[in-house]
């Protein structure tokens, strides 16, 4: 039997091994290099990637190389942005005193708090039996006055004895008569008297008997146009009389009809504050707090000021009806801003907001009337939260294309025209879809942003619509760098 060299068996282990561990270093070295090339290569000159910006990044080897930056741009627009202003609020309403007007005893409270109530509803009921009393007596007066009025027509109350223009009509046609058959007589007299018939004496007697007559007739015109007169004016004040008459009656109707007290709107019984069997003693004394009217008052940031306006659409939800939606309208602004989040006025600054310094918790007050109808049990101070929506037309710009420097200032770079490639820049190449790139000049532009909506951000100052801005790639640019827009810029 033949044995096996123990020489040869070690060699043969020793050269597997050797082997294995050269295949193991093979596959590390493709391993790392594939890492290299599909991982840490493309995220090195990615300008999103922290290395980018660092000392031996891929920005600093692009200007050592003098070759030049691929970037991509973009041409501002016009869009329409949906702005939503969020605030804090609770159902509000407005309470309305119904007082007690008669002086009487209350018969009938048919309400209790909390009752809703409709309008003309009975809130209570006082006796009226001397209301009826005062009311029969004033339709008495009434018809008194009406029979007074006749009488005065008629001519037959005694104190108008000068106020009958038939009687002074007769008179003075009596006057009338006797003042022509002494001028007549006179006449004769006269005649008589140059004949020598008569005395001179005689002659006298009959002139005064004229001037009588004639005074006479005088005083009976003047009476006839004062009982004319007279009459018109007893008339008048007769029509008058019936007419106070008429207002007492209506007042006393009313002063009945107040002896029942009824809701002047449809709201809720926020306080009853009498109660059946007391004796109301203060004429005009509150019985009754009703709450009517419910809207929303929202209380916003003074930065939404601008932004709201009469008329915007806001979407409500209460903390009492979760998932329930209540759409809205705005239909008062209160342009006063309070140093409160709808408690106690603050007196110094809360926490930061962001901007690293204490802010003073400014707002101001939106009313939004409610559209829908509103559930039976909507209570006054239900708490909440508002949405109001807003939709205006800005310049936009890709969020991308904006470097914040604080609050919402920042920097936008901005095509300024052509430029040469630089010395050692390689040949343009097909880009974006067979298209050739082409070498600008740019410079920053400070901006104010607004609104930021599905990657678009509202430009208020700095630029307007067709200005070409940079949109990728240009993170970490000097001034001078040399650019290339690899894509054209898009006018959609």
């Amino acid at each position: 039997m033949m044995k096996r060299s123990p020489g040869r068996s070690g060699e043969g282990e020793v050269g597997r091994s050797k082997m294995g561990w050269a295949v193991l270093w093979v596959c590390a070295l493709g391993l790392g290099a594939w890492f290299v090339v599909e991982a840490l290569y493309p995220g090195w000159l990615s300008p999103t990637n922290r290395t980018f910006l660092s000392r031996y990044g891929a920005a600093e080897v692009i200007r050592a190389a003098g070759k030049g930056f691929d970037v991509n741009s973009t041409v501002v627009r016009r869009r329409t942005f949906t702005v939503r202003y969020l605030g804090e609020g609770r159902i509000e309403s407005d309470s309305l005193m119904v007082p007690l007007i008669p002086m009487s005893t209350i018969t009938s409270l048919p309400v209790e708090v909390g009752d809703s109530v409709k309008e003309g509803a009975l809130l209570a009921e006082l006796d009226d039996s001397n209301a009826k009393v005062l009311l029969e007596a004033a339709e008495a007066s009434v018809r008194k006055a009406e029979a007074e009025l006749e009488r005065v027509k008629g001519g037959t109350l005694y104190t108008q004895v000068m106020e009958r223009p038939e009687l002074g009509s007769v008179l003075y046609e009596q006057r009338q008569r006797e003042r022509e058959l002494a001028d007549e007589l006179l006449s004769v007299y006269e005649g008589l008297n140059e004949k020598g018939v008569v005395s001179r004496i005689e002659l006298l007697g009959k002139e005064i008997e004229a001037a009588r007559a004639a005074q006479q007739e005088r005083e009976a015109e003047i009476s006839l146009g004062a009982s004319e007169q007279g009459r018109a004016l007893a008339v008048t004040i007769a029509e008058l009389a019936v007419e106070e008459s008429i207002a007492v009656k209506n007042q006393r109707e009313l002063h009945l009809q107040e002896h029942r007290v009824t809701s002047p709107a449809d709201g809720v019984l926020r306080e009853v504050l009498v109660r059946k069997g007391e004796f109301n003693r203060t004429p005009g004394k509150t019985g009754f707090v009703l709450s009517y009217g419910s809207w929303f008052e929202a209380r916003l940031g003074q930065a939404a000021l601008s932004g709201v306006s009469l008329g915007d659409q806001a979407i409500v939800r209460l903390e009492a009806y979760p998932g329930v939606e209540f759409s809205g309208v705005v239909e008062l602004i209160h342009p006063f801003i309070d140093h409160d989040l709808g408690g106690p006025e603050s007196t110094r600054p809360i926490r930061p907001r962001g901007t690293g310094t204490p802010e003073w918790p400014s707002t101001f007050r939106v009313r939004i009337r409610l559209t829908e109808e509103l559930p039976v049990n909507m209570a006054t101070g239900l708490t909440g939260f508002a949405s109001i929506v807003v939709e205006r037309e800005g310049f936009a710009i890709p969020t991308s294309a904006f470097e914040a420097i604080g609050g919402r200032e920042g920097l936008v770079l901005k095509v300024s025209g052509d430029a040469s490639p630089p010395p050692l820049a390689v040949a343009p190449d097909e880009v974006s879809a067979g298209s050739p790139g082409r070498w600008v000049d740019w410079t920053p532009v400070r901006v104010v942003a607004g609104h930021t909506q599905d990657g678009w951000t509202e430009v208020l100052s700095g630029v307007s619509v067709g200005d070409e801005v940079f949109s990728e790639g240009h993170v970490g640019l000097r001034e001078g760098d040399p650019v290339r827009v690899s894509r054209p810029s898009e006018a959609d």
